[in-house]
């Protein structure tokens, strides 16, 4: 589940726990490394306890403003190639 920022995480969670869904993962996503988290993706199960992971950030771009590589395989596409300098 990807959220926008306007959904406040905590809103999230306390409307999950009516419907029995607790939250297992969480990971916040930054445009660039430098960047504040704008979104964030968490991880949903019903009827599971546990205690919270909370993984590295999803980083979108690169200081070049390339794609991150893991940003491209998400989207399918091959990373852009280095420019020599």
């Amino acid at each position: 589940m990807l959220h926008l920022p306007r959904i406040k995480l905590a809103e999230l969670f306390a409307e999950a726990v009516p419907l029995k869904l607790a939250p297992l993962r969480l990971r916040l996503v930054h445009d660039t490394a430098q960047s504040g988290g704008g979104m964030f993706m968490v991880e949903l199960a019903k009827g599971r306890r546990g205690d919270l992971i909370v993984d590295p950030p999803f980083i979108v771009r690169d200081a070049e403003g390339r794609y991150t590589a893991e940003m491209c395989k998400v989207m399918g596409i091959e990373p852009a190639e280095e420019k020599e300098g």
